[in-house]
């Protein structure tokens, strides 16, 4: 498979992951009265679970594209942003999918559904040191990639060094701060809606300059 085919199979798993990501969220919210949002559809915390959990690992996809876009230029970074990228896939759609389980539950015994609230609650620890794993993959993955594109010899042009998952996290989660309502959807989300930025961009980039397989 292509790079072009990658990826938007990999966009299509971020599109479908950042909203399951914000119908998560938005019943979590409405579970604890939070700005006055009204309940969801019974159905919503499913749905959002799985949404994210079959979207997530195509991420893979996006990542293995992503890295024989470098590989010209930077074998090592290469490996290390497709294995990076399969880690974060696998590992965050195990995090979605605690995150509902654990979102269902206190819903079922009455608990708060408030981030700060589930954090402290026991069950938090199986999916904190998950949560780490995640974000350094994320980190470490991204600033590889970052690193091998700002030093050309890609096929990308080097400004797309700072659209990697790390810095579009960053820049949609600052954007939606200011807002109360709109950080605590979009926030939680950030890291997938950025995967939808970057696979956006890269597959742009893809139709412009066309990578062979691999």
């Amino acid at each position: 498979m292509g790079a072009r085919p990658r990826l938007a199979v990999a966009l299509a798993g971020a599109v479908a992951a950042s909203a399951g990501d914000l119908g998560l969220v938005w019943v979590g919210l409405a579970h604890d009265g939070a700005f006055g949002l009204p309940a969801p559809w019974p159905g919503m915390l499913l749905l959002g679970h799985y949404l994210g959990v079959l979207g997530i690992p195509l991420y893979g996809l996006g990542y293995a594209a992503l890295a024989a876009g470098i590989r010209g230029g930077s074998p090592r970074a290469a490996r290390a942003v497709c294995l990076l990228g399969a880690v974060g896939a696998v590992v965050g759609a195990v995090v979605h999918g605690l995150t509902g389980a654990l979102t269902h539950a206190a819903i079922r015994t009455g608990a708060s559904t408030a981030p700060s609230a589930m954090l402290a609650i026991p069950e938090a620890a199986f999916l904190l040191p998950l949560w780490g794993i995640v974000a350094l993959a994320l980190a470490a993955g991204s600033l590889a990639f970052a690193a091998a594109v700002g030093r050309g010899g890609t096929r990308y042009p080097r400004w797309m060094a700072f659209c990697n998952p790390l810095a579009a996290t960053g820049v949609i989660a600052g954007l939606a701060a200011p807002l109360p309502l709109l950080a605590a959807l979009v926030v939680p989300a950030a890291p997938n809606l950025a995967h939808v930025v970057v696979f956006t961009v890269a597959l742009v980039a893809a139709d412009r300059h066309p990578s062979p397989r691999g």
